[in-house]
């Protein structure tokens, strides 16, 4: 049974719709001169019309389109064939590279995924008709990726490429089965991820595509007959040398802001992880041993590569020092917690500075600045002379404390539980979770399960020294994440205080001493929160879309011709000349 919680998580990868979500300031296609520096694929005048006989063409091609993929013509004749390449090559997405139906991208990208996985087109005699549309989609994705169009229909193109299946996921019945990704377009995505002079927006969706493919490459030997494509290949080969190049490249590109260099760096830890090879002469887990004791590589970045040490598979004579990479990890969990604390204090050392005093009023909430009335006495009850009938509490009787600023008592608990929950699972594989693990007696009890197969670095134990090294790191987590999951804090000061208890005591289990550097990495900025790989960092190009539409044509007078059509060159997919264009019209909806 193959795992239905990432497939859902797949979904927002091919989705990716907040990749896209983004707008660009008013005005952005408003410039004849800016729209011309984009090409756009020839279009018809119907195509964009806006008359009642433009819509009926279009809606044509609709129900013509619509009824092939249903199996009411027979995909056997070429027409049809020739039809449907037509549709897509020569109108499908040549209206998506027009400025005023960019939007549309994420959209059409999600219909395509669902008519692609339609339950139809995985069984004969319609099978063909799907693996026709994914070769098709494949070869027309290629030039809008490396062609001059607009960034955002080139990281669209690729992020459909990366999401096409050779094989389509089945959620019902007896024949369930996860998708098989193309696996053409893998090579695609490293060319382009190397590429010089290929923009960052198009490489972002690169990686994301490449991570759907190992993720799910690494899924496959548990299904039935399932075996792993990138493993032990020229494939695994590639992916390791370009994921190590980009994580190696600690110098800012020019051209690239920090958060962009940042989230295309975890993205090949998290590739890495997936793929779970040690690489060669252990190349792997060298690039990760830098990161994990560099205290001025971003936090989230530490994080996500104690993560993907705990995916790697080494072999059984795999010569690790448990206990030092035990400390290590451990040392990137107390510095994820001092550097939050130090956040929080920062943050309500500049609101006090900047807080003013407001005479007559309480002392106000820790953290708040002047200005509210304190609940200790009574809060706003206390304010007016006898209070008002059936509201507040009696004078004299403390009323129950309630922080408006709570929501960031929540954001640090929950970023330091994920933080710890990361470093846990470099310890003990990637199935570990929050809980804490069984006790002594239960583990003794004869009803007890079986344990589960030891991983991470918990599978390297080879002496009790190596066993006693990962229970100290991760005894100490566990009271971390014990102290974060309580629900009783309403105050930032005792949160930090317990916390600060709870670092001192891993460090002192472990044998580790953490110090915050001083300084920031010239020009780095502040640790964001980590966030998931559609995330995709502001400031890529490619990453947001026009807010306003382009003037559609005018209409052409009743009384006149209409102008002679222009040539359409031939399309990516090549089109027999016989081939008959398009004559209802169809497009997607606009």
């Amino acid at each position: 049974m193959f795992d239905r919680r990432y497939l859902i998580r797949s979904g927002l990868l091919i989705a990716a719709s907040v990749m896209m979500g983004f707008t660009l300031p008013a005005g952005l296609w408003a410039a004849d001169e800016e729209a011309a520096e984009y090409d756009i694929m020839p279009l018809q005048p119907w195509m964009l019309g806006d008359t009642p006989q433009d819509k009926k063409r279009r809606s044509d091609l609709d129900i013509r389109k619509e009824a092939i993929l249903r199996g009411s013509e027979s995909f056997e004749a070429q027409a049809t064939k020739d039809y449907l390449q037509t549709y897509y090559t020569r109108y499908y997405f040549a209206l998506l590279t027009h400025p005023r139906n960019i939007g549309d991208w994420p959209k059409n990208r999600v219909s395509l995924a669902r008519t692609l996985a339609a339950p139809n087109l995985q069984e004969p005699p319609l099978l063909q008709v799907h693996d026709y549309l994914v070769e098709m989609i494949y070869q027309t994705m290629l030039p809008l990726i490396r062609g001059n169009y607009h960034p955002a229909v080139r990281c669209n193109a690729m992020l459909l490429l990366g999401s096409l299946n050779s094989q389509d996921p089945v959620f019902v019945g007896d024949k369930k089965r996860p998708p098989v990704p193309l696996i053409q377009s893998l090579k695609v995505m490293l060319d382009e991820l190397l590429n010089a002079q290929q923009i960052d927006g198009v490489r972002t969706a690169a990686l994301v595509g490449i991570l759907r493919h190992v993720e799910l490459d690494r899924q496959l030997p548990d299904m039935p007959g399932g075996q792993r494509r990138l493993v032990g290949n020229n494939a695994e080969t590639m992916i390791v040398d370009a994921m190590l190049k980009l994580l190696n490249e600690k110098e800012l590109p020019e051209g690239r802001s920090q958060a962009g260099h940042d989230w295309m760096r975890r993205r090949a830890v998290e590739i890495l992880g997936y793929l779970g090879s040690p690489g060669q002469n252990n190349s792997v887990l060298t690039a990760f041993d830098a990161i994990l004791t560099d205290n001025k590589t971003p936090v989230a970045l530490r994080c996500s590569a104690a993560e993907a040490f705990g995916r790697l598979r080494f072999p059984a004579n795999a010569k690790v020092a448990v206990p030092d990479v035990a400390k290590k990890l451990a040392t990137v969990a107390a510095f994820a917690c001092q550097k939050e604390l130090q956040r929080v204090e920062d943050q309500e050392g500049r609101e006090a500075k900047d807080a003013l005093p407001q005479p007559g009023m309480g002392s106000g909430y820790p953290g708040m600045g002047s200005g509210y009335p304190d609940p200790a006495y009574g809060g706003m009850s206390e304010m007016m002379p006898g209070g008002m009938p059936g509201y507040g509490m009696p004078s004299g009787i403390p009323a129950a404390k309630f922080n408006p600023l709570g929501y960031r008592i929540l954001l640090t608990r929950r970023r330091i539980a994920h933080e710890m929950l990361l470093v846990k699972r470099g310890l003990l594989g990637p199935d570990a979770t929050l809980k804490a693990g069984p006790s002594a007696a239960a583990k003794t009890s004869p009803s007890a399960p079986p344990p589960p197969p030891k991983a991470g670095l918990a599978a390297l134990v080879r002496a009790g020294a190596d066993q006693t090294a990962i229970d100290n790191a991760v005894s100490g987590i566990d009271a971390i994440i014990r102290e974060v999951e309580k629900s009783t804090f309403n105050e930032m000061k005792p949160l930090i205080t317990e916390l600060r208890a709870k670092v001192r005591q891993l460090e002192d289990q472990c044998g580790i001493v953490v110090e915050l550097p001083d300084e920031l990495v010239p020009g780095a900025t502040p640790d964001a929160l980590l966030s998931s790989p559609v995330d995709l960092p502001e400031g890529m190009p490619g990453l947001e879309m026009p807010a306003v539409a382009g003037e559609p044509p005018a209409a052409e007078p009743a009384d006149q011709p209409a102008a002679p059509a222009p040539d359409i060159p031939a399309p990516a997919v090549p089109v027999p000349a016989d081939a008959p264009e398009p004559n209802a019209g169809e497009t997607p909806k606009t």
